[in-house]
């Protein structure tokens, strides 16, 4: 007779699901890792994560298969045109080449940008409204300048009692 029969007096004993045994030692090996006051709080969010992590891997999963059927799709392409694969892989490195220059090229202007408008004594709302207009700050200078030269128009044509 079974055991677990046994003990419990159960007259019919359920199966395992496969996988149940690895993860209760999972959840109890990080129980005991973490010693959470809440156990069962912790549990859930061990679980939650869990979940969360499956479902990313479906996703990542469906994006790679999916960016396979796309670059071999370019390939084919490619291969067809009569480029060898040694073209295409070179052109792919100077691509690359080019793509890392650009990045680091603007990250140099961001950072002299960054060094000039502190060395002018720009403050962070000026410098706030040029990121968000995505504006030089040469330009937003120039356009400063532009404003003021018509302001100073406007005052001195008040004052000569131009404007009615």
């Amino acid at each position: 007779m079974n055991y677990t029969r046994q003990v419990h007096g159960e007259s019919h004993v359920y199966p395992v699901p496969p996988g149940l045994h690895e993860l209760v030692n999972d959840i109890t090996r990080e129980v005991l890792r973490h010693q959470p006051e809440d156990i069962v709080k912790f549990i859930s969010k061990y679980l939650d994560s869990l979940l969360r992590i499956r479902n990313a891997m479906h996703v990542a999963v469906k994006f790679r298969a999916e960016i396979v059927d796309e670059s071999t799709k370019f390939l084919n392409h490619f291969l067809i045109c009569g480029y060898s694969p040694d073209d295409l892989d070179e052109a792919a490195t100077t691509i690359q080449s080019l793509w890392r220059g650009f990045l680091g090229r603007r990250k140099y202007v961001e950072e002299l940008d960054r060094k000039k408008w502190e060395a002018e004594g720009v403050d962070d709302v000026i410098r706030a409204i040029a990121e968000e207009l995505n504006v030089k700050l040469e330009d937003l200078l120039d356009a400063a300048n532009v404003i003021q030269e018509f302001f100073i128009e406007f005052l001195e044509n008040a004052l000569k009692g131009k404007l009615k």
